[in-house]
């Protein structure tokens, strides 16, 4: 190979190693304000100040939509009732495996979803608040945060910890609304770390308040947790 070649060669490997740079660059900032847009969804859910209205509801949490349907069989609510939700996951993986199935370092799937059931007289229920993500590039998620409404307005939340069938940590709590601290104190979450390079590590990265009550469910339950 001359010494023109060579040239050419070399620079069409930097203008190829640029672009590389430039579009994994992109889409880390693009997962990092997908992860924000999750932050306001669980921090908008967890504003909520119950009992609530339809048009409260609406108003607080930005992005809901009717579900409607067989998908609608799905949901705990009474009957009848009209349920909203809405879900938030990272674009920058989405958009990735949308065209290809690459594996860049840093982009990993997260994902967080709200719903509600709205029964009669405009009544709001919170049905259920979810969490999900990934250590790797891999799309199964390896730990998951649930909330669900407790049935009754009085009393502490009730933890649980557990592995699913398809290996994912899932850590749950049903939620007293009529109780404030209690509600604010189990949704109490940080997913910035969705946001990182090197990820979520496990539950205590996400979970602040309640991390103590999930640790003493695991020691009953037996259940392993990561460090």
């Amino acid at each position: 190979m001359n010494r023109k070649a060579t040239v050419v060669f070399l620079l069409c490997v930097g203008v190829i190693a640029v672009v590389a740079v430039a579009a994994w660059a992109w889409l880390f900032n693009l997962q990092r304000r997908s992860v924000e847009r999750e932050e306001q969804l669980v921090r908008e859910t967890t504003q909520i100040r119950w009992p609530t209205s339809e048009a409260v509801l609406l108003q607080t949490v930005q992005g809901l939509a009717r579900i409607e349907g067989p998908d609608a069989a799905s949901y705990p609510c009474p009957s009848p009732s009209l349920i909203y939700g809405a879900s938030v996951s990272n674009r920058a993986y989405d958009l990735l495996h949308r065209f290809t199935s690459l594996q860049l370092p840093g982009i990993r799937p997260s994902q967080a979803s709200a719903f509600f059931c709205v029964w009669r007289g405009g009544q709001v229920y919170f049905s259920e608040l979810n969490f999900s993500f990934t250590r790797s590039s891999d799309a199964n998620p390896v730990m998951m945060v649930s909330f669900q409404e407790f049935p009754s307005t009085f009393g502490f939340p009730a933890f649980e910890v557990q592995v699913t069938s398809g290996g994912t940590l899932r850590y749950s709590a049903r939620v007293p609304l009529g109780y404030l601290p209690e509600w604010t104190r189990a949704l109490d979450l940080d997913l910035s770390c969705a946001a990182r390079f090197r990820g979520c590590s496990g539950g205590r990265a996400v979970i602040r308040s309640a991390w103590p009550d999930y640790e003493r469910e695991a020691l009953l339950s037996r259940t392993q947790l990561p460090e």
